[in-house]
């Protein structure tokens, strides 16, 4: 997976873009002033190293959290992080129990009909690495369909 070289102030408007429009098109959501108001900013986090993870004391670490930090900063707030599975964060979102997620978060056309995306911070695909001289016959993917090959793949990842 590879970083995508924004500046840190192009990610900063995008996910200030994307909790305008997260506050805007939801009826529990809070809009900037409210998170201004109360002095702390509500962010969604799945638990995935490197890009969020616990430190031995419990405190929250990592890229996303980076970022989170920088995006309360600007904004002159604190930041509470609440934990989620993947698969509850738009749904944490659409009911306003945070304010803005900051996580992996795939863009699927399902969840881009429930929420606003900013442009992503990552970008990540799959890549397949083989031994040079046990593949030399090998001319296309159909050639690794046999008996002959073992695939090994990253468990809980999006390759299995």
């Amino acid at each position: 997976m590879t970083t995508v070289g924004f500046s840190r102030h192009i990610q900063i408007a995008a996910l200030l873009t994307a909790l305008l429009a997260c506050a805007a098109g939801s009826a529990t959501g809070r809009t900037l002033q409210q998170v201004r108001n109360t002095g702390e900013i509500r962010i969604g986090v799945a638990l995935a190293a490197p890009w969020a993870a616990r430190d031995r004391d419990g405190e929250f670490i990592g890229y996303e959290i980076d970022i989170a930090n920088t995006l309360a900063a600007d904004l002159g707030v604190g930041s509470a992080f609440v934990v989620y599975e993947l698969d509850e964060l738009t749904t944490a979102l659409e009911i306003g129990e945070v304010d803005i997620v900051i996580a992996s978060l795939p863009i699927s056309p399902t969840t881009a009909l429930q929420i606003n995306f900013s442009n992503p911070h990552t970008s990540g695909g799959l890549t397949l690495a083989t031994h040079l001289a046990s593949t030399r016959s090998v001319g296309n993917l159909a050639d690794l369909d046999s008996g002959d090959y073992s695939l090994a793949v990253v468990a809980d990842s999006v390759a299995v």
